[in-house]
């Protein structure tokens, strides 16, 4: 192989190397925003859950929220570990399987015990999804890219607070909230298999 063909096989290597970087970093990005979907769906939800579930106090509520967040922050080193152990596609396709029962499961609960149970599992599913995309990132694309795709990676999640304002309260006053928290089960699932 003379010096010409050798140069066209890199550059050909290379090009295929930077499209699939943005497919695994798009697939992943997209699939993230369910993170952010299920931070702040409960707000959009709430008065139909205090209404199906008799919650008389706000504080019930409020600990429904908040499972979310202090789940959430005791994930992030675990998170690390699994991405380094198992590798971040692994951890992203079981962690949307986990996230997708507990929505179905929040969906289905029948008492406050399987709300806050459904509500756990979720935010144990995308609670290790963003560290998981990190180290994409880190494996994948250059140091000095590394600021603009952390950026882009929220810009895109940010997109899933977005469906969880206005589209979520329409299928919620259209369907009811049950089958809008069995869609987003099916949006994780489709998003595991695409990982």
């Amino acid at each position: 192989m003379n010096r010409v063909e050798a140069t066209a096989t890199w550059e050909q290597k290379l090009r295929i190397w930077r499209r699939q970087r943005i497919i695994i970093w798009t697939v992943t990005a997209v699939a993230f925003l369910t993170a952010y979907f299920h931070r702040s769906v409960i707000g959009v939800v709430a008065d139909s859950l205090m209404r199906d579930f008799a919650m008389e106090k706000a504080a019930e509520l409020g600990l429904l929220a908040s499972i979310y967040f202090w789940t959430y922050a005791l994930l992030q080193v675990p998170a690390g570990l699994l991405a380094d152990r198992f590798g971040p596609r692994r951890v992203i396709s079981l962690a949307l399987l986990v996230s997708a029962a507990g929505t179905v499961l929040f969906g289905c609960a029948t008492s406050l015990t399987a709300l806050y149970i459904g509500r756990f599992l979720t935010t144990v599913g995308v609670g290790v999804i963003f560290i998981s995309i990190i180290k994409i990132q880190a494996d994948w694309f250059r140091l000095r890219e590394f600021a603009t795709m952390a950026g882009l990676v929220n810009l895109v999640a940010n997109s899933g607070s977005l469906l969880s304002a206005t589209p979520m309260a329409f299928v919620v006053d259209s369907w009811g909230w049950r089958t809008a928290f069995f869609l987003i089960a099916a949006y994780s699932l489709l998003m595991a298999a695409i990982c």
